[in-house]
């Protein structure tokens, strides 16, 4: 079985590519476009990892980090933090990291993407 991933990212077209590149990897990927999707999918779908924009209208990828944190069937999913804006969180790094949380800057190099979703869950299929 295929290992899951959900993507969260409120610009469609990085949503799709990275969606169409693990899915073509041989993950199973669930991709949607805010941040309550996110936290509704993540509950009923546990992922084996989510990747999770931090900019995103109405709740924020912090709020949405601390909802998963709190709940008792998603505190444990291995979470990858994405954003462009790296000053925040070269100021959250060290915070995030002893949280189990990795940090994946934006624009995307695919090698970076594919080694740190296989750090994190493994290949894609067993």
């Amino acid at each position: 079985m295929p290992k899951r991933i959900l993507l969260v990212d409120d610009a469609p077209q990085l949503l799709e590519a990275m969606e169409a590149v693990l899915t073509e990897a041989g993950y199973a990927v669930v991709g949607c476009d805010t941040p309550q999707d996110a936290v509704d999918l993540a509950r009923e779908t546990r992922p084996d990892l989510i990747v999770l924009d931090i900019n995103m209208p109405g709740m924020n990828g912090w709020e949405v980090l601390e909802v998963l944190r709190l709940d008792p069937t998603t505190r444990r999913i291995p979470i990858v933090i994405s954003s462009a804006d790296y000053n925040a969180l070269q100021q959250r790094e060290a915070f995030l990291r002893s949280k189990g949380v990795e940090l994946l800057y934006r624009p995307f190099d695919i090698e970076e993407l594919f080694a740190t979703v296989e750090r994190l869950v493994g290949p894609a299929r067993f």
